[in-house]
């Protein structure tokens, strides 16, 4: 259960490090994907990222979008999920 004051390990392109979660909410958004009903949760700093968090897809992210300290937004959305029903 993710809760404000939460780490989230993430890696990027450049490092990995463990990142404090600000909870803004639920919300159903829509993605090429589908449509989902999501926790919405922040990364805050001199850049910004945010996550919206797939609840029936195992909390896979549908959409991040990453404001960075010039205020450029980059988005990325799920396009296909698929999941494999091995346990």
């Amino acid at each position: 259960n993710l809760a404000s004051g939460s780490s989230l390990p993430v890696a990027t392109g450049k490092k990995y490090g463990q990142y404090r979660l600000e909870v803004v909410g639920d919300e159903e958004i829509e993605v090429p994907a589908g449509t989902f009903r999501c926790l919405h949760v922040r990364v805050p700093g001199g850049s910004t990222t945010e996550l919206w968090l797939a609840y029936d897809r195992a909390l896979l992210p549908v959409k991040i979008q990453h404001t960075d300290r010039k205020g450029d937004v980059y988005v990325q959305l799920a396009t296909t999920i698929e999941l494999s029903q091995e346990q």
